[in-house]
């Protein structure tokens, strides 16, 4: 397990030549769901909920994430300028239907106790009928929401700021796009909260990320493998400080699944594998962290890998609970080395 308290950095910074063990090649996904069964048989533990579930976090969380020190804003104070809501279903169209596009916007809804954000249900959801018109993204991992948000020496970026080129398409090329993929409105969304986060409190980015490279979530490779000569596998997000996911340069993954989550379910092996992947390419790491959004998009849940097994934390409603979700997205995105194994 994570070890308690404070625990070396090992993402970026050197290799233990210890860790260095020799993992079997795999070149198929039946192979691999095998081996990972193998190795994990009976040592994948699941912590019960704190006592007081509305403030508190997983007792594994709380020992990984502690050296993130940082006071959060409450979910409540962020806000960003209509138009980086750039999917809206027609709740947010009634709900915005008078409000310019540069005027801030509350990101959360109060009465609603729901993210002022479409995220889908099923996977049968037509998300591109929710993107706004001129906003395509490539899908390539370089989603426009947020981009800007810390990117800069500046402490505090503009929140008028364009998008960077090659965001967003010219009018004349949109007809020849293919829309986002369905991942993209998780991405776009995650991207949006970093954006207002860093607004809100511009220090954050520059006092606890100390590689001063922006971390970013893309769906550049939920419909395409990483690149590897192994085997062909698709994060459905990955976290990213690099142009180009590899699975020696992604920090952290998300799967997606509609369903409720089960350790033996598709997700369940989905998650082992990606786990596997991380670890054979960055042997060096302590833990890897990977998240799981179940149970119509709405349960999160951490998953630590280790070179022992795994943990799962108790499942947060991120509309129910948002600022426990935003205080683990906050420390996957800002959080020093130390919060990323």
């Amino acid at each position: 397990m994570a070890p308690a308290g404070a625990h070396s950095k090992t993402v970026d910074y050197g290799m233990k030549l210890s860790s260095l063990m020799s993992a079997p090649m795999v070149n198929d996904v039946p192979t691999l769901d095998r081996l990972t069964a193998l190795e994990l048989n009976r040592l994948i533990l699941h912590e019960l909920a704190p006592q007081n579930d509305n403030t508190e976090l997983s007792y594994m969380l709380s020992q990984i994430f502690g050296s993130f020190t940082f006071r959060l804003p409450d979910v409540t104070e962020l806000q960003v300028p209509l138009h980086k809501i750039c999917y809206q279903d027609d709740r947010l169209h009634s709900k915005f239907a008078t409000t310019g596009k540069n005027e801030l916007v509350d990101l959360y809804d109060v009465d609603q106790h729901q993210w002022n954000w479409p995220l889908p249900k099923s996977h049968r959801d037509k998300v591109e009928r929710w993107l706004l018109p001129g906003d395509g993204s490539l899908g390539d991992g370089e989603e426009r929401a947020g981009m800007e948000a810390g990117s800069g020496d500046d402490d505090s970026p503009s929140l008028e700021e364009e998008p960077a080129s090659g965001s967003q398409l010219a009018d004349d090329d949109t007809l020849d796009t293919p829309p986002p993929p369905f991942e993209g409105v998780f991405a776009m969304f995650f991207n949006v909260i970093r954006f207002a986060i860093a607004q809100k409190v511009p220090k954050i980015v520059q006092a606890t990320n100390v590689t001063q490279v922006p971390h970013m979530w893309s769906a550049g490779n939920a419909t395409h493998p990483v690149k590897d000569e192994e085997v062909a596998r698709k994060p459905d997000l990955a976290l990213l400080d690099d142009v180009e996911a590899r699975w020696d340069t992604i920090k952290a993954v998300c799967e997606l699944t509609s369903q409720p989550y089960s350790a033996t379910s598709t997700i369940g092996k989905m998650l082992d594998n990606k786990a596997y992947l991380l670890f054979r390419r960055q042997p060096w790491r302590q833990f890897i962290l990977l998240m799981s959004m179940s149970k119509k998009y709405r349960e999160l849940r951490v998953h630590m890998y280790d070179h022992s097994g795994a943990v799962v934390t108790p499942p947060i409603n991120i509309n129910t609970h948002p600022n426990n979700y935003l205080h683990i997205f906050s420390c996957l995105v800002f959080g020093k080395l130390e919060c990323l194994g």
